[in-house]
């Protein structure tokens, strides 16, 4: 692309760009030739204002809804709430207009007959401060999701914990492994037949929608904010326990993957995301607080994530 027979003569999307200053992804700041052609970049991150050069792109922020919107798409999703107008404007307002949070909340309100808006703020309340203490202490980034994000999800979180029958329990599981695959195409075959039922309940609350990527329809697909949150936030020591689940599976999902046999290249192509995704989140020596079992298991699948997905990226 750098070279003067393409110079002026491409189109490249660049699409969710982490930090620039992330480790996975400072070569594009570093070396992507950048004036040489066209590029559209999208980034929760700030800091690509900065990248390819003064003057080469410019800055077009997508701003959250508008609150009038914002409220009449809570009252047409929440009929209990028709004559709350006051409490919904505080509920948006309070939720900062972003669209995710405000689904959550409706479908919080929905699936537990929450009576009023100022109920909902209520709980919100009551269970934040814990999560505040949490996430005071993580590693803070640029154009990560806003603390009002983590509330909500936190509170059907923990409703669903509070419940404590198999379908809430099985349902959190269930979001607890999703959170380390890639966000769109999760198949049924990558989990039991017992752990899948439990999708329905994901939908319910709006942490996972059905998938609309080409290739991949009949699966779901889970919003990346809802991942880092559930990894980051609401994971605790069952996070090495979910990831080596999700381990096992996409090992098993392989196993028939042969570099020499054009006939198995669809599992690599189908299931090379999934694997490259898991991978990301074994933890490395010395980053882990688990226990020295946990960490040498951790370790383990971190090496056989490595050689699967060498497995599969060589015939993609």
């Amino acid at each position: 692309l750098s070279s003067d027979e393409w110079e002026g003569r491409w189109l490249l999307v660049l699409d969710d760009l982490p930090d620039p200053g992330d480790e996975g992804i400072s070569w594009v700041a570093r070396d992507f030739p950048f004036g040489s052609g066209k590029t559209l970049a999208t980034s929760r991150s700030q800091g690509w204002i900065e990248e390819g050069g003064a003057g080469n792109w410019g800055k077009l922020a997508l701003e959250g809804m508008a609150e009038a919107e914002a409220c009449a798409w809570v009252l047409r999703q929440v009929e209990a709430w028709a004559g709350e107008q006051a409490g919904v404007l505080e509920l948006v307002r309070k939720l900062g207009c972003l669209p995710l949070a405000i689904e959550q909340a409706a479908a919080f309100a929905r699936e537990y007959s929450i009576e009023t808006p100022a109920l909902y703020l209520a709980e919100q309340a009551k269970s934040s401060s814990k999560l505040r203490v949490q996430w005071e202490k993580r590693r803070k980034r640029d154009g990560e999701y806003a603390f009002s994000f983590a509330e909500v999800i936190s509170l059907t979180f923990g409703r669903l914990i509070e419940a404590d029958d198999d379908d809430s329990i099985g349902a959190i599981d269930l979001l607890r492994k999703m959170a380390f695959l890639h966000s769109e195409g999760i198949q049924q075959d990558l989990f039991q037949e017992d752990e899948w039922i439990h999708v329905s309940t994901l939908k319910r609350h709006s942490l996972v929608v059905d998938s609309h990527a080409p290739g991949h329809l009949g699966g779901m697909s889970i919003n990346v904010l809802v991942q880092d949150v559930v990894r980051e936030q609401l994971m605790g020591r069952s996070k090495i326990v979910a990831l080596g689940g999700v381990m096992q599976a996409l090992k098993t999902a392989i196993e028939g993957l042969d570099r020499e046999c054009t006939a198995t290249h669809e599992v690599g192509r189908r299931y090379a995301r999934h694997v490259k995704a898991a991978a990301s989140h074994v933890p490395r020596e010395g980053d882990s607080q688990d226990s020295d079992g946990d960490l040498r298991l951790a370790l383990v699948w971190c090496d056989e994530a490595r050689q699967w997905l060498e497995k599969g990226a060589a015939i993609l």
